[in-house]
């Protein structure tokens, strides 16, 4: 749930750009997930960097935002254009709502 992310990522009085930056992703792509329109769910590093910054078990993280866990019978790389992808997406989006 992206709502809650929100939630623990401003109870840690960490800004989107700087949770982007700590787990190296943009912030339009920290913004999708908060917001709930994201393409995909946080990779397992994301989610293994997100609650190294939080200070928790990826566990009790995925828990806490209604993250399926990790199959390892399936390789979740995601590759850099997948993320450069789904930063333009993003972006796409928020001019879209800018101009409504």
């Amino acid at each position: 749930n992206g709502e809650r992310l929100k939630e623990i990522r401003e109870s840690n009085n960490i800004s989107r750009k700087q949770l982007a930056q700590k787990i190296y992703v943009t912030e339009s792509i920290v913004q999708s997930w908060e917001e709930g329109w994201y393409i995909e769910s946080p990779s397992s590093g994301e989610v293994e960097e997100m609650a190294e910054v939080f200070n928790m078990s990826e566990e009790i993280l995925r828990n806490i935002i209604d993250l399926p866990e990790e199959d390892d019978s399936d390789n979740n790389t995601t590759s850099f254009v997948d993320y450069i992808d789904a930063g333009v997406r993003a972006v796409k989006h928020i001019k879209k709502k800018k101009n409504k």
